[in-house]
């Protein structure tokens, strides 16, 4: 027999969700790229001559057309550079120059979130007006860590046709090992890896931890539209210390950056009420409905020198709760004046507003 009790917790959780909504409209986090660095991907790597000999002070260039800005190294006294923090995309470029030798360009690269690849670079001795073009080689792997990761790039989980959520949790059901269960009517989840609860992930949006504080439900407490995703990376064993303490998965979500190109997109999600049938007689049946937008916005502020990107998602949605005939009398006996009502969720979410490359916000 189900209690008003039972009903009264529903909806004092309804009120606690709106309270959470209203703070997290004005939660401002603005944290500097330097606490973020989990979310980039790393190059090292060794310069040297035909010889091997290591050479020193030659300067390294990464750009890419889709990330703005460039990133530059220098190797050192044995030769090694280190380029950090680079932005996760694709058609990134590295360029080696040095008095004496050939040119050097390696295009084609990608770069992952979370993963450290290793690019040594042999110069040939000649003129820097020649350039010694290299396309077309074996992927870079990842050399420092012995974390098992899986990396899946926000372009790719759009354009799958996962579910009709849009939800970037969609990008565990193909990630190998993970099991789920369905959650919600809209196809929601809840995902276990190798018999760890669904409370035991650790979420991470650039660095931040993002869940730990709501159970870590990924797809249900933590609400981000795909278009706030530029590259995903889920630890499912090995774990290093710079990992947070997780006995499920550990995923980093990288968010985009902005480029010298203007990109946009919007998506919108509508489940109206009128499209659910009734299989209660005399009762309420669970009816959901939803409108949902998504939207992202990027481009230069400057040309060549700051760049911004924005998402959001606005949710509508009512979670309809299941009364039999029985119910719907007992509760109009024990509270007069007693009416059916839904589980709501409203609210904007804004996942993220990055300015400059080295700011976000999270509101």
């Amino acid at each position: 027999m189900t209690h008003l009790s039972d009903f009264l917790v529903v909806r004092e959780r309804k009120y606690l969700h709106s309270a959470w909504v209203v703070v997290c409209a004005f939660a401002l986090l603005l944290v500097q790229a330097h606490a973020q660095n989990s979310a980039y991907g790393n190059i090292y790597g060794k310069i040297t001559d035909g010889s091997g000999a290591a050479l020193v002070g030659v300067q390294i260039v990464a750009s890419s057309p889709n990330v703005g800005g460039t990133f530059k190294a220098v190797s050192d006294g044995a030769g090694d550079y280190r380029l950090r923090e680079l932005p996760p995309g694709e058609g990134y470029q590295i360029a080696v120059d040095f008095p004496g030798f050939d040119k050097y360009v390696r295009s084609g690269l990608i770069i992952r979130a979370g993963l450290n690849v290793t690019l040594d670079v042999a110069l040939k001795v000649g003129s820097q007006q020649q350039t010694v073009e290299v396309n077309g080689e074996a992927p870079l792997l990842e050399t420092q860590s012995a974390e098992q990761n899986i990396n899946l790039s926000g372009e790719l989980l759009r354009a799958l046709p996962l579910s009709q959520r849009h939800d970037w949790s969609d990008v565990f059901q193909v990630t190998p090992g993970i099991i789920s269960a369905s959650s919600d009517a809209y196809g929601g989840q809840t995902y276990f890896l190798r018999g760890s609860e669904n409370e035991n992930h650790a979420t991470l949006l650039d660095g931040i931890d993002i869940g730990s504080f709501q159970q870590n439900w990924p797809s249900n407490t933590i609400s981000i539209g795909n278009e706030a995703l530029g590259d995903i990376q889920i630890k499912i064993g090995a774990n290093d210390a710079s990992s947070p303490a997780a006995m499920g998965m550990v995923i980093n979500l990288a968010s985009p950056t902005g480029s010298d190109k203007f990109h946009g997109s919007v998506y919108y999600l509508i489940g109206p009420s009128s499209l659910n049938a009734g299989n209660v007689s005399g009762g309420v049946s669970a009816v959901e409905s939803t409108n949902q937008p998504d939207f992202s916005l990027s481009g230069p502020v400057i040309k060549k020198r700051a760049w911004f990107f924005i998402s959001g998602r606005y949710i509508d949605r009512d979670d309809g709760i299941s009364r039999t005939s029985t119910q719907q009398t007992q509760l109009s006996a024990l509270a007069p004046g007693y009416s059916p009502f839904s589980n709501q969720s409203r609210g904007f979410v804004f996942w993220p507003i990055s300015m400059f490359r080295s700011m976000i916000a999270i509101v």
